[in-house]
């Protein structure tokens, strides 16, 4: 998996001719294990025996083995190049013999899927904004995405040749037949003949009375899903096409499918219709899947249709068709999210949906696997002797949901008037909510003595902001926090009924972590700070990383602190068997924004990415030294993130050099030409830090390259006017 998404990111530079001679190494003694990504819009899926290949919009390919549909399993997932930019979009996949073509925006990958349970990336060429694609013969028939269709050969499955593009703009829902291509747009239906797909011609546009959603040939008929109901079309003679009947009692149709002599018609309440077309002209109605209002219709395979729903598609429902008049639901897969919340106890990840509490078990391939479920709604959870605490703000209320067994969580209790909590923390029979207001955050000790009757005790009012550390920190009842304007907070709960307020140490806390007697405060755009707190109540200044100005999340795992650079977008493993002198032993470009760290064991830690739609676990070497250029302090090859991006009209870029050497800094546009110099020359080792402006260039993506020796490396901005 993560070496499909190293293959994508190489591919994309090398295809924008930006790579030049080399690549600076991006990682030591750091690898990622593993990862999870939630699903967010289903857009097209593709059937072959008895795996179907999904393009879901926002997590890139998945292939599921549906063999036993009630339990289908993902075997295989390419999450999309570009995870940061929010151009990157996976929009459309077909798989003809051994190839599965995936559209991804302006690409298309190309995978050899002999091997279904394990694609092999064989190649990929650029497109016009691609989304959903048809195959007729031995070519595609795609879809721009607001700009003209695409048909591209592909009689060399690995080698897909552009061959024209149609000045057709449409919408979701073509089908293709025949040498004819039919093409919804808008109120207006295309039949193109694609018999010479080098000069496609339309040979009829047809005017509809409604919004066209979907259309799907059978024979010499046209079936046409509207806004309004179900229109059949003769398409006898394609060049003059006339209507034979028309439904209006369906309503809003989605989409339409056919297989064999059967339609299936989805509509916007959620119901599946299934119609025998006997008689084209007179379609009768046979039985109906009652879905949602979100359910839409992807696919029919044999005796199954495969439905998407859920908010925006996340999950896909499969339905046994066998027996028309009577749908059954098969099972389903896809999983909802994004986590908005997530604890590890041990091996089991709890996470925090839209859904309610998932519970699952991390297996050996450090995959979350679910394996109990609660509906029970939250955006935070914090998991403590057996019970989960969740916080819901639409209800303003902590609910108590028991997990000793992990594979039935249920709720046992609640309590009112609990306004969604920044974090919590336990001590005892005893849990604490922080509560954020505008200008102070509230206290709320909680007896769970008896779970199902959760009572308050106490209250207490803090001026100020509170930053609840990623891992509760205690030492004898002294709770450390962050806070803004105050700095480090601390709570003494001596009396865990009456928390006192101890205020210290003035600076911006972001996270914190500890180990023994030391604390490690991470202060964005200042140090990384260490505190010795033999004397828990009373922290004393030990020494300050100055060089790792931008620490966002902090974990501690064995003899390793591991933080997340949020400037660079790149994670830090520092060894601190010297407690007060650590020494960086590994790191990792990650290419993408990090939420909270977690340790998972002495060796691998998790992150949830902001967006919530995935879950990556990160590996990395225990008890290394650090080799001389890697201590602390030293300056690595790296190119940083712009600040700010986008921007309008000026940028700033930083960039370290790990010696004096002869480096250039040069910005170049989309198609490869540069367009700026904005170094060139013999530079000191250490930090620098130069200025861009954009003021003479059209808004844009541009692409910053450092290059010094071998060594290269580049990084996505974007001026917007």
């Amino acid at each position: 998996m993560s070496t499909v998404y190293r293959i994508f990111g190489l591919a994309m530079l090398l295809l924008l001719g930006l790579c030049g001679t080399g690549l600076a190494q991006d990682s030591l003694n750091v690898w990622e294990v593993a990862r999870f990504s939630c699903w967010q819009e289903v857009r097209q899926i593709a059937l072959r025996d008895s795996f179907a290949f999904v393009a879901d919009e926002g997590s890139g390919l998945f292939v599921v083995n549906v063999a036993n549909p009630q339990d289908p399993r993902v075997v295989f997932h390419a999450p999309v190049p570009d995870p940061v930019m929010a151009s990157s979009a996976t929009l459309g996949v077909a798989v003809v013999g051994d190839a599965a073509y995936v559209m991804e925006w302006d690409r298309m990958w190309v995978f050899n899927v002999a091997d279904a349970a394990h694609p092999q990336f064989a190649t990929s060429v650029p497109t016009q904004q691609s989304a959903e694609v048809l195959v007729l013969g031995h070519y595609l028939l795609i879809r721009g995405f607001d700009t003209n269709a695409m048909i591209y050969d592909i009689a060399n499955p690995w080698l897909p040749t552009l061959v024209s593009t149609p000045q057709i703009t449409y919408y979701y829902g073509a089908d293709a037949a025949n040498h004819y291509w039919f093409i919804p747009s808008g109120y207006e239906i295309s039949i193109v003949d694609v018999a010479d797909p080098v000069h496609p011609v339309e040979v009829s546009h047809l005017d509809n009375v409604n919004l066209v959603t979907s259309l799907a040939a059978y024979g010499d008929y046209l079936l046409v899903g509207t806004v309004g109901g179900l229109d059949v079309l003769s398409i006898a003679d394609p060049a003059n096409p006339g209507q034979v009947s028309f439904d209006d009692t369906l309503g809003n149709i989605q989409n339409v499918r056919v297989q064999g002599n059967r339609a299936y018609v989805s509509l916007q309440n959620g119901d599946v219709k299934i119609v025998d077309l006997t008689n084209p002209q007179s379609p009768t109605y046979l039985g109906s899947y009652a879905g949602d209002a979100s359910t839409r219709l992807l696919a029919v395979n044999g005796t199954r249709c495969y439905v998407a729903a859920s908010e925006r598609g996340k999950r896909v429902e499969m339905v046994d068709v066998t027996d028309p008049l009577a749908p059954q639901r098969l099972g389903g897969f896809g999983e909802l999210g994004p986590i908005l919340d997530y604890q590890i106890v041990g091996n089991l990840a709890y996470l925090m949906t839209p859904a309610g509490l998932r519970v699952s078990v991390l297996d050996s391939g450090m995959t979350p696997r679910q394996i109990g479920w609660s509906s029970t709604p939250g955006n935070r959870v914090y998991v403590a002797d057996g019970f989960a605490y969740t916080s819901d703000v639409s209800t303003r209320s902590l609910t108590v949901i028991d997990v000793s067994d992990s594979t039935l969580p249920h709720q046992v209790g609640a309590l009112a008037g609990v306004f969604n909590p920044e974090g919590y923390a336990s001590l005892g029979h005893y849990l604490y909510t922080f509560e954020q207001g505008e200008f102070t955050t509230t206290v709320r000790t909680i007896s769970v003595f008896d779970p199902t009757n959760p009572t308050q005790v106490n209250l207490l009012t803090i001026g100020g902001s509170v930053t609840m550390p990623t891992q509760t920190i205690m030492r004898d009842s002294i709770l450390y926090l962050g806070g803004s304007p105050s700095g480090l907070w601390m709570l003494n709960l001596w009396d865990p009924t009456a928390p006192v307020l101890v205020q210290s140490t003035p600076i911006e806390v972001f996270d914190l972590a500890a180990v023994d007697n030391f604390l490690y405060i991470a202060s964005p755009g200042f140090s990384l700070d260490i505190y010795d707190i033999s004397n828990p109540a009373n922290p004393a200044y030990r020494n300050s990383l100055s060089q790792f100005l931008n620490c966002w999340t902090l974990t501690i795992s064995a003899q390793h602190l591991i933080f997340y650079d949020q400037e660079s977008w790149s994670f830090h493993v520092l060894n601190i068997e010297n407690r007060e002198q650590p020494v960086e032993t590994g790191f990792y470009q990650a290419r993408e924004i990090s939420g909270k760290l977690i340790t998972l064991s002495d060796s691998t830690v998790a992150m949830v990415r902001p967006s919530g739609y995935d879950f990556v676990v990160y590996g990395f070497a225990r008890g290394l030294q650090a080799a001389p250029h890697r201590e602390a302090g030293v300056s690595r090859f790296a190119l940083q993130t712009c600040y700010p991006n986008p921007f309008n009209p000026s940028t700033e870029i930083s960039f370290s050099l790990p010696r004096s050497e002869h480096a250039t800094l040069r910005i170049f546009d989309v198609m490869g030409r540069r367009v700026s110099t904005l170094a060139d020359g013999v530079l000191s080792a250490g930090d620098h830090r130069v200025s861009f402006d954009g003021a003479a260039l059209p808004s844009g993506v541009y692409f910053a390259r450092l290059q010094a020796g071998e060594s290269v490396q580049t990084r996505k901005m974007m001026l917007v006017k």
